[in-house]
C-alpha cells in the first residue's frame, strides 16, 4: 500500500512539474504561453548573438524583455519592428545557436496596425486611416465597440479582411472584423 502512495505522489509531482507555466533559461525566469492568450510583441533580427534570425521581443514586468525564437516564421512576419500578436507553445528543440531566445512554434499570429477613428456624416458613418506596416489604408470596422466610436481615437488593433459588402458611398480599401483593440496615445 504505501508503495502505491509513494507512486501516485510521484505522478502528481511530476505533473504539476511539467505543467507550470514558468521556466529558466540562463538563470532567467520566462513566461511560458503554452497557448492561453494572445501575447503582444515585436519582431527583431538578431545576428549579433549567434546566429538567431527574426525574434519576437516581449515585455515582462514592464522592464525586462523576453525573446522568443519562432521554429517557422512566415515571410510576411519578417519585418524588423512588426508589432504582432500572438498564440503559441514552446518547442521541445533544444536550441544551441541563439541562447538567449526561447523556442517557440506558432499556433495564430496577426500583425497588429495603427490607426485614427473618424466618423462621418454620410457613406460609411465611420472608418479607421489605418498604418499597415508603414502602408496607409482606409478600413470600415464590423461590429467596432461602442468605447471606439470616438472621433479622432487612435487605436492598435488586429483586424480580419470580411466579406460583407461595402456600405453605398463609403470609399474605403477594405471591409474589416476588428479582432482586438487598445486605445493609444
Amino acid at each position: 500500500m504505501n508503495k502505491i502512495l509513494k507512486k501516485i505522489a510521484f505522478v502528481v509531482l511530476a505533473g504539476i512539474l511539467l505543467s507550470s507555466s514558468c521556466r529558466e533559461i540562463d538563470g532567467t525566469e520566462v513566461v511560458v504561453n503554452d497557448n492561453s492568450e494572445f501575447i503582444q510583441g515585436t519582431i527583431t533580427e538578431k545576428h549579433s548573438e549567434g546566429d538567431c534570425g527574426f525574434l519576437i521581443a516581449t515585455a515582462v514586468d514592464g522592464d525586462r524583455t523576453q525573446y522568443y525564437f519562432p521554429v517557422e516564421l512566415g515571410n510576411e512576419f519578417k519585418v524588423e519592428g512588426m508589432k504582432v500578436e500572438m498564440k503559441f507553445h514552446t518547442s521541445r528543440i533544444q536550441q544551441t545557436t541563439c541562447l538567449n531566445a526561447q523556442p517557440i512554434i506558432i499556433d495564430e499570429m496577426r500583425a497588429l496596425s495603427t490607426g485614427t477613428i473618424h466618423l462621418t456624416d454620410g457613406g460609411c458613418g465611420i472608418y479607421i486611416d489605418a498604418k499597415d506596416n508603414g502602408t496607409s489604408k482606409r478600413l470600415y470596422p464590423i461590429d467596432l465597440p461602442e468605447q471606439f466610436k470616438k472621433e479622432g481615437l487612435k487605436i492598435e488593433f488586429s483586424y480580419s479582411l470580411s466579406r460583407a459588402p461595402q456600405p453605398e458611398g463609403c470609399l474605403v480599401d477594405h471591409v474589416v472584423v476588428i479582432t482586438s483593440a487598445n486605445r493609444t496615445h
